[in-house]
């Protein structure tokens, strides 16, 4: 009888704890969603489409993406940027962020934060990967662009979009652009 009781005991928790993860993961969803929404504001709509096409076609969570996107969007728009621009940088830095994740076998949200840090104009976590961030290279992206203002008197509204553009012409030029869609085929 013992023994019973103890089966019984054990798969009783084992069946708890995987309800306990089911709605941990109902919760966070939810509160990502909220967060995606207030953020996304008239693009919600369209960007969460957007989330369930990515994760029909590669298997990704759909609570992550929208949490990331969420995120960028944020920091956009707090630089100033408008939020049909802000949308753009958002969703081509979440795509960048996974296909750096999976170029460099990392975890997803350490690519995230230091494409984040990259936006907010710190250059060293970017630097390990190949993506030089510092001023200088600024000044010549800026450049390349017919930009003829001095970086140094940049608004962070100006700066970050000249990052954006780092970032993803370094991607581009790299070969890391679209990664994970191709490792997933």
């Amino acid at each position: 009888i013992h023994v019973k009781l103890g089966a019984l005991y054990m798969g009783l928790r084992r069946a708890s704890s995987i309800m306990s993860g089911w709605v941990k993961e109902s919760n966070d969803y939810v509160e990502n969603l909220n967060l995606f929404r207030v953020s996304m504001g008239d693009a919600a709509d369209a960007a969460l489409d957007y989330a369930n096409k990515v994760r029909d076609a590669f298997g990704i969570d759909p609570s992550e993406w929208i949490r990331f996107q969420a995120v960028f969007q944020n920091m956009a728009t707090g630089f100033g940027i408008s939020a049909d621009n802000a949308t753009v940088m958002s969703k081509a830095l979440t795509q960048l962020g996974y296909d750096l994740a999976t170029i460099f076998n990392v975890d997803y949200s350490v690519a995230m934060e230091k494409l984040q840090s990259a936006i907010a104009g710190q250059p060293r976590p970017m630097r390990e990967w190949g993506f030089d961030m510092s001023e200088a290279t600024l000044k010549l992206v800026a450049l390349r662009h017919g930009i003829e203002e001095n970086v140094e008197t940049m608004t962070q509204y100006e700066k970050s979009q000249l990052r954006f553009i780092q970032l993803m012409e370094t991607a581009k030029s790299q070969g890391i652009l679209g990664n994970f869609a191709r490792e997933i085929h």
